[in-house]
């Protein structure tokens, strides 16, 4: 997530990763004679971790924690971000899903017998990137029955579409 791209460094440095690190080296969490660094590269794509303590046994302790207290702190913002995302896919697949009861409750009072929805062959792969200069395709035409007014015709295909799209953020969510 970008988030995690966002200031590393105060990451490393914050109360809490600082905490763990001692907690897990056994040093109380008040000791100020240990002093946790962190830089980034000029490329900022790497970050130092630096660890400097009075004894070389509590260093050596310390790094391995401050490095593990480091990828926890930079673990639980990527499981944040991945939650909030996941919530909001499902958020709209409710709205969705609202949407389409109530397109259904029309089209049942209109036409009785509701025909099959016609599936995309393209949610399936809607993940995926379409390749370069191939141009969109239409949606999935849904099944007319004869005689059908231009209103219900209109609120079968809004059915259909978002049936297809209740199956692409169920994709998208990893609901199936």
């Amino acid at each position: 997530p970008p988030k995690l791209l966002r200031n590393p460094t105060a990451a490393a440095l914050s109360a809490r990763v600082r905490a763990q690190t001692l907690s897990k080296s056994g040093i109380p969490t008040n000791d100020a004679s240990v002093i946790l660094g962190a830089a980034l590269s000029d490329t900022g794509d790497i970050v130092t971790l630096t660890v400097t303590s009075a004894e070389a046994d509590a260093t050596n302790k310390l790094i391995g924690n401050y490095v593990q207290a480091f990828q926890d702190a930079r673990r639980a913002v990527s499981a944040q971000s991945i939650q909030g995302g996941q919530e909001g896919l499902q958020e709209e697949l409710g709205r969705l899903q609202s949407s389409r009861s109530a397109v259904e409750s029309q089209l049942s009072q209109r036409i009785g017998l509701l025909p099959p929805v016609v599936n995309d062959p393209n949610v399936t792969s809607a993940t995926e990137e379409p390749p370069a200069g191939e141009e969109e395709q239409q949606q999935a035409i849904p099944i007319i029955p004869p005689g059908t007014d231009s209103d219900t015709t209109l609120l079968l295909f809004e059915r259909n579409a978002l049936a297809n799209r209740i199956t692409y953020y169920t994709t998208m969510a990893g609901c199936e």
